[in-house]
């Protein structure tokens, strides 16, 4: 800062000379400029009447390491950024130290982090957005799997069955999409004590019209009894679908995929493993 105030009307940045009350003692050709006045109307001013109106760093963008951030509004409403560093300016004998203000226009460089943001921005959303396709699918093949079944079948009781399956089946895709806004919303999935055994149950039964369909043998070893883990219900349930679904889709006719269930009293776990007998 110094070396500006050595500078003087030969700076680039504007400088600004602040009497110990507050009022504008002098300024250099770079504060004309940004300022739009001449050095005659901005004499004598309050800091204050100058406009400068202090800026909290974004979401997302860290705090700057020297000075503040301040904005200033033009007379034709557009918006300028700067960082402002001061330091004491000394008084005459029996006078309040005032303050000489150094700012650097960042204007551009907050323009191109704001473009770079809503670039990042974007992309997240394209990425959340095929995400939602890639999920929305499982359920809807194994919905639309089930109905044909459910229209060739001459079971009254099979048709029940797989109509069960049918509206069980919405409404995981409904919790789904309502778990996914509370992943997108500043709030944490709600943990809770599930168990691993039913979720299986649930994934299996949802699954197994598919796989029939596809000639693939679904096969599932799990140990007795309750498999309980801290977790929650239904993200556990999608993200274990998604493995059936995966392996199914690598599994030709006459395959098999195998879902195994361990539970590792060592590490208070249960371990699970989704394999096929498909290509990779």
């Amino acid at each position: 800062l110094s070396q500006q105030v050595l500078l003087g009307p030969g700076s680039p940045w504007p400088l600004i000379a602040v009497d110990g009350d507050g009022r504008v003692l002098d300024c250099n050709p770079a504060a004309e400029r940004e300022l739009g006045l001449l050095r005659e109307k901005l004499v004598g001013r309050r800091w204050e009447q100058l406009g400068f109106v202090a800026v909290q760093p974004g979401e997302g963008e860290a705090a700057p390491d020297e000075g503040q951030l301040v904005s200033l509004t033009g007379a034709g409403g557009e918006r300028s950024f700067f960082l402002m560093q001061n330091a004491p300016l000394p008084g005459g004998a029996g006078e309040r130290p005032g303050r000489v203000y150094a700012l650097v226009n960042i204007t551009r460089w907050r323009e191109r982090l704001e473009q770079a943001d809503s670039r990042r921005r974007l992309a997240l959303l394209e990425r959340l957005g095929a995400f939602v396709v890639h999920e929305a699918r499982n359920p809807l093949a194994a919905i639309r799997v089930s109905a044909e079944l459910a229209a060739m079948t001459p079971d009254p009781e099979r048709r029940t069955a797989l109509m069960q399956q049918i509206i069980a089946s919405v409404d995981d895709l409904n919790r789904f999409l309502g778990d996914l806004l509370d992943l997108v919303r500043p709030k944490q999935a709600q943990r809770g004590p599930v168990d691993v055994g039913v979720i299986l149950q649930r994934v299996v039964e949802l699954f197994a019209p598919q796989a029939k369909m596809a000639g693939v043998d679904l096969r599932v070893r799990a140990v007795k009894g309750a498999l309980p883990v801290i977790g929650n219900e239904h993200l556990l349930g999608y993200a274990l679908g998604n493995l059936v679904r995966n392996a199914l889709q690598a599994t030709p006719a006459g395959g098999a995929v195998s879902v195994r269930v361990e539970r590792r009293p060592s590490r208070v776990s249960v371990l699970i493993r989704v394999s096929d007998t498909g290509a990779g």
